[in-house]
């Protein structure tokens, strides 16, 4: 249960104690403490659900008893958050989010650009604390919106804010997290009806690419390979007797360097693709 006290005035003075020049009471006697004057007057103290004692002070008696109340609540509750760790800011809570990550290299450099850029640029200078209104992040999300993104980016931007309040949830700095209310809602895009070429223009293509990009072209078009997967092909990936390709890696940017790694989605052993188009000649 929280307690309220007056810090500029004993609970039980001595008789013989002198009473305080600035302050009366008609029920108790005022003996000013060391204190007196110093800081706010009324703390609130209680022990948090780790059984550990907190203090908080305020100006006013009305102040520190309605937060008494409310701690009573949050603790009957299990919702309490320790308010001076609910201070730090977004952007500093964001940044221990990043450095705990464990995703890869690729990952982690759009991560911290998409959390620089998009989230710390908007909402990096608020407490953890402030965060807790929906409304707040709804007008983020007008943000992004008047800024011309598209709706796909603004949506991944929008998970990587959720997973960091998630955490920030976990690690018992926020009640709830406000990206999961319903209040909250993110831009509808307007689904454009996909035509795929006909083969003839395809072909048409192929035909008019220099030779040298001829092979590469075939795989993406007859094996729905990536861009990536079609630069990081091999001719010793490609079963000439089955008729098969293996798709073993692919190459991708880790900022502006190359580097080879597994193909998207694959966990263990190569990707395999019968292709459509001719069978490529075996190399002389």
């Amino acid at each position: 249960m929280a307690d309220v006290y007056d810090r500029w005035h004993k609970s039980h003075p001595k008789s013989t104690e002198a009473e305080c020049g600035e302050h009366k009471s008609r029920t108790r006697q005022m003996v000013p403490t060391a204190d007196h004057g110093l800081g706010k007057r009324w703390q609130v103290r209680y022990r948090d659900l780790d059984g550990r004692q907190r203090k908080e002070n305020f100006d006013t008696k009305a102040e520190a008893d309605n937060r008494a109340a409310e701690v009573d609540v949050e603790i009957r509750r299990g919702s309490y958050v320790v308010p001076a760790e609910t201070k730090q800011t977004l952007g500093v809570y964001a940044q221990k989010w990043l450095d705990a990550n464990s995703v890869g290299p690729t990952t982690a450099l759009r991560y911290e650009a998409t959390v620089r850029n998009h989230i710390v640029e908007h909402l990096g200078r608020r407490e953890l604390r402030s965060l807790n209104q929906p409304s707040v992040i709804q007008g983020w999300i007008r943000t992004l919106q008047d800024a011309r993104l598209e709706v796909s980016t603004i949506e991944g931007i929008f998970d990587i804010l959720s997973s960091i309040l998630g955490a920030a949830v976990e690690d018992g700095l926020l009640p709830k997290n406000p990206c999961k209310a319903k209040s909250v809602k993110l831009p509808t895009a307007t689904k454009k009806k996909i035509i795929p070429w006909p083969l003839e223009r395809v072909r048409a293509v192929l035909a008019g690419l220099p030779k040298r990009f001829q092979a590469g072209d075939k795989l993406a078009f007859g094996c729905g390979l990536r861009q990536g997967e079609v630069f990081g092909f091999a001719v010793e990936d490609i079963d000439f007797k089955g008729g098969w390709i293996h798709v073993n890696r692919q190459v991708r940017l880790v900022g502006t360097k190359p580097v080879f790694a597994v193909p998207k989605g694959t966990r263990s052993g190569p990707c395999l693709y019968r292709p459509s188009l001719p069978r490529p000649s075996r190399p002389t």
